[in-house]
């Protein structure tokens, strides 16, 4: 999202600037040339355009100005064989004992979201250092500042000559070197200390409370906000500049309109007489110095042009501008519709040699979806009197000397409860409905998803042993961290220094997976994930003890069969866990298995690969993918395992990601909101590559998907022929 906000301002700043440039090395001649107000009005659309990252949809305007970025090379990586057995051709499936290095690479961030962060950072510190300098500015010119009555006199009449709405208060200060207005909502304006004609005083106030009635205060916050936006464009701070100044000149022209040269000359004394500087941004200035009061004093006897069809012209130059700078990579289109543009490249040799990176056998299951956990309590603790507790059942003293008790109720065949013994009485904080009289423990854990505790063993079936885990919270009431069942392995599986909880349930067929996020702890069914994945095939029943390889977890999977009489062939997979995914290392290539579906649960097909009329052009024209719609933010996964021979922004396909793959293939995502990897990148099949949005030639949120073959576009869908889409 910030990556893409950033590639949008950074491309206005480009088209701006080409505006910009010629108007501030003439702004001399165009303010000698033009009515202050012409120039003012011309300013302010260009501030305003400035702060509208929208892009034209002018199909006729091609990129004119390119951003190149860097040709994709394949660099071709040694794969180092195992000891214990011989090394494997290229197109082998890596051993199962040794994990390519990509793997191990962690998501990074791309450099447009790197850019963004730094372009916000930026702005953020501007606006903070304006905002206090202005604070600071003003408690020092406001000290000591007092009322005078003549002043007050003076500024209600003329308030009331010229229109200007609400109160205004007039003080005088010591500090002030010339007379200056404050104050957005409330404007002060602020004289020098020393006295005034009457004369020079009613000019000056004339002059500041033209401003106010104006909004001239508010238009310089435009600014401020534009240069906060653009702080890494010069030229913006220009004309943030220039067009301040601007403002002097407009509220002079309204002073002296209609009066004679005599006039004029007075107030150019008064300008004289006021000459100065000094005062934070958010602020008009009556005085001047130096080349800046030379103008004005020029401007008031000069005969200047209305200016209307300058400002059109420029204005017409700032949007053609925008429409003509592009920022594509070498592989990209350039314009028209996806199918009409030029599609990226086909795969080079270079990228198909490289299969030594081309990671087919990896699938990552996201956690991202996860449950939060909530532990469901089967009582509320309470305390009892230890001479209620009938038979013992099992008991044991913890090493920090909290005693754990499991009993049966007096006269019940069913009831027995868990409690901590406290001298003669009981603090009771589990119950047990059944008959069952053995498979009772107690057991004592450490750093599990960062508690210590103990862990009660009980029968609750006939194929249900739980275990549930408890930690004593601060008040010493034993509190549920998370019950699990059947098979249970306390192990750090993400290597974040803490131990998480892995069980299976139903003789090893649903495996379930406890891990912690700060300070929540979420619950992921990984048999949900692995069907969200592959809907045809199901993890198959494996009893432990649990089977752990250098890659992960093992587990085993087969294809859902109509005929249950059909024995399916079981497949083995290594679900290695990371703080972020599950990664699902197969022993048989997942393209053999399936295409990941880019957007989960999204299976809406907005538009159709081949002929349609484009719904931003109105032209009917090829379309070489499928549109599939989706809330903007959705991640979006790599369909397989491959190597990013593309990725970068287009003005028809916004943001997009083209991967390469084995065979000739290649896909490519498009209109995306984000990129989350960069050119060069090896990816893993279901890999997050970026995010759903609306970039490029787009009306509403969605994935462009296309899949071809040898350069050549294919239909997508018919790599996904099992699946229930939802067709306009």
């Amino acid at each position: 999202m910030i990556g893409t906000l950033f590639q949008r301002f950074a491309l206005l700043s480009l088209s701006g600037s080409m505006v910009l440039l010629p108007l501030l090395l003439f702004a001399g001649l165009i303010q000698r040339r033009y009515r202050a107000q012409s120039c003012a009005v011309l300013w302010l659309l260009l501030a305003v355009r400035l702060l509208l990252p929208v892009q034209v949809p002018l199909e006729l305007l091609r990129p004119a100005v390119t951003l190149p970025m860097p040709e994709y090379t394949a660099i071709m990586l040694p794969q180092t064989p195992s000891e214990s057995a011989p090394a494997a051709p290229a197109s082998a499936t890596p051993s199962v004992g040794a994990k390519p290095p990509a793997a191990e690479k962690a998501p990074t961030r791309s450099a447009a979201e790197r850019l963004g962060t730094v372009w916000l950072l930026g702005a953020a510190v501007f606006l903070l250092g304006q905002g206090a300098a202005c604070r600071l500015t003003r408690r020092r010119l406001m000290r000591g500042a007092r009322e005078d009555a003549e002043d007050r006199a003076c500024v209600e009449r003329l308030r009331r000559e010229l229109g200007v709405k609400g109160n205004t208060a007039v003080w005088r200060t010591a500090w002030a070197a010339t007379p200056l207005t404050l104050g957005l909502l409330r404007p002060v304006i602020l004289l020098p200390e020393e006295a005034l004609p009457a004369e020079h005083l009613e000019l000056v106030l004339r002059h500041e409370l033209l401003h106010i009635r104006r909004g001239d205060l508010w238009y310089k916050a435009l600014l401020l906000a534009v240069n906060a936006v653009h702080w890494f464009n010069t030229l913006v701070w220009w004309m943030a500049r220039e067009a301040g100044r601007n403002l002097e000149y407009c509220c002079d022209d309204a002073v002296v309109r209609g009066r004679d040269a005599d006039f004029r000359r007075r107030y150019g004394e008064v300008l004289l007489h006021a000459a100065g500087g000094g005062g934070p941004v958010l602020c008009t200035r009556f005085g001047d110095s130096g080349t800046r009061l030379k103008g004005r004093l020029m401007n008031l006897f000069q005969t200047k042009r209305t200016g209307a069809a300058m400002v059109c012209v420029v204005l017409a130059g700032a949007v053609l501008a925008g429409g003509l700078v592009a920022c594509e990579s070498a592989g990209a289109a350039g314009s028209g519709d996806p199918a009409a543009s030029a599609a990226p490249p086909a795969p080079t040799e270079t990228a198909r040699a490289g299969k030594d990176l081309v990671l087919e056998n990896v699938v990552l299951l996201h956690l991202e979806n996860s449950e939060i956990y909530v532990p469901v309590n089967s009582m509320e603790p309470d305390v009892m009197s230890a001479d209620t507790m009938g038979e013992v059942l099992v008991d044991r003293k913890l090493t920090d000397g909290t005693e754990v008790v499991c009993y049966w109720m007096p006269d019940s065949e069913y009831t027995k409860y868990w409690a901590i013994r406290q001298g003669d009485s009981l603090l009771r904080f589990c119950v047990e409905d059944s008959a069952y009289q053995a498979g009772y423990s107690i057991e004592e854990f450490q750093n599990v998803l960062g508690k210590n505790g103990f862990r009660i063993e009980a029968p609750r079936g006939a194929a249900y042993q739980a275990y549930d885990y408890y930690y004593i919270d601060t008040n010493g009431v034993p509190r549920l961290l998370a019950d699990c069942a059947n098979w249970v392995e306390e192990r750090d599986s993400n290597g974040d220094g803490e131990k998480e909880l892995l069980y299976f349930y139903d003789g090893g067929a649903l495996p379930y997976y406890y891990f912690r996020q700060g300070d929540v702890i979420y619950k992921a069914d990984i048999e949900s994930l692995w069907q969200n994945r592959f809907p045809d095939f199901q993890l198959g029943a494996k009893a432990p003890p649990f089977e752990w390889a250098d890659r992960g977890l093992t587990v085993y999977f087969s294809k859902k069969m109509e005929n249950s009489s059909v024995e399916p062939e079981l497949q083995k997979a290594y679900l290695d866990f990371t703080a972020e995914t599950i990664e699902a290392w197969l022993e048989k290539d997942a393209s053999e298995i399936g295409c990941q579906w880019p957007v989960p649960e999204n299976y809406q097909i907005s538009a159709l690969s081949g002929s349609r009329v484009h719904p931003v052009t109105g032209e009917k024209r090829g379309h070489s993918g499928v549109d599939i719609a989706a809330p903007e933010g959705t991640s979006v996964l790599a369909a397989l395992g491959g190597v990013v021979s593309a990725s970068g922004f287009d003005a028809v396909y916004g943001n997009y990601v083209e991967l390469t793959h084995e065979n000739g293939l290649s896909t490519l995502y498009a209109q995306l909101n984000a990129r989350e990897v960069e050119e060069g990148d090896t990816v893993g099949q279901g890999q997050v590559i970026g995010t759903v949005g609306s970039t490029g030639q787009s009306t509403g949120a969605h994935l462009h998907l296309e899949f071809r073959v040898d350069g050549e576009a294919v239909d997508p869908l018919a790599y996904y022929p099992e699946r229930n889409f939802e067709f306009p």
